[in-house]
């Protein structure tokens, strides 16, 4: 259940005003936040839901249980209205990268295994996206090995032309403990060919061996839909 899904079906709970409470109450009445709690089928759901209505307040994060109680029904359904807006526009971008992909590379045969790659990315709940490795992306595309096709279409995506994923690595250590690599971090060492550990300060031998790439949906393609 997307994060659009659920707070549609929050505000479907509390559309009838009899449903709705302020302060303390009894069920049926519920507020704003309760709902959430309702619709979201796992802790993460919640999360993400009330994240996206609490950007929607008009001082973001401000607090959801604190207008609920200050302001009037037809104000809270208005707040919903404007997250499941917001929510919708900044999803407009997967087909805006669909569409540049295509006007970028026309005829070029790569194009629908990119438009594959992006549809997937886009059908993930929010916490299946923290660490998109070359293997679900092969179970996605039904391949068993990685190819010359899935490299350059996963190029063509982390490229700033596309900007629809970004490249991460884990540094895996000795004793198997984990440090997560930004972006800038992977590349600059990958540049240099020198990676310095985050923690210790030393350089890393043999680095590439002990880094494990995996992608994360850019703040362009981030799916929550």
């Amino acid at each position: 259940m997307s994060t659009r899904d659920i707070l549609i079906e929050a505000r479907r709970l509390i559309e009838p005003k009899e449903h709705w409470g302020q302060g303390r109450f009894r069920w049926p009445r519920i507020c704003a936040a309760d709902a959430i709690a309702v619709a979201a089928p796992d802790v993460a759901g919640k999360r993400d839901a009330m994240d996206a209505l609490s950007q929607a307040l008009p001082v973001p994060g401000s607090g959801i249980g604190e207008y609920n109680d200050t302001h009037s029904h037809a104000e809270v359904l208005a707040l919903f209205d404007r997250a499941i807006a917001a929510f919708e526009e900044e999803n407009m971008s997967a087909a805006e990268i669909k569409a540049e992909l295509y006007s970028r590379w026309q005829d070029d045969p790569i194009v629908p295994l990119c438009v594959r790659i992006v549809d997937f990315v886009s059908s993930l709940p929010q916490d299946q996206l923290q660490m998109l490795t070359f293997r679900r992306f092969l179970e996605a595309l039904g391949k068993e090995r990685i190819d010359d096709d899935v490299m350059r279409a996963l190029t063509i995506l982390v490229s700033s032309r596309v900007a629809a994923l970004d490249a991460r690595g884990l540094l895996v250590d000795d004793d198997q403990t984990e440090h997560e690599l930004s972006a800038r971090e992977l590349a600059e060492a990958r540049a240099s060919g020198q990676l310095v550990h985050p923690e210790t300060g030393e350089l890393v031998p043999e680095f590439e061996s002990r880094v494990v790439p995996f992608f994360v949906p850019s703040s362009r393609l981030r799916a929550r839909g």
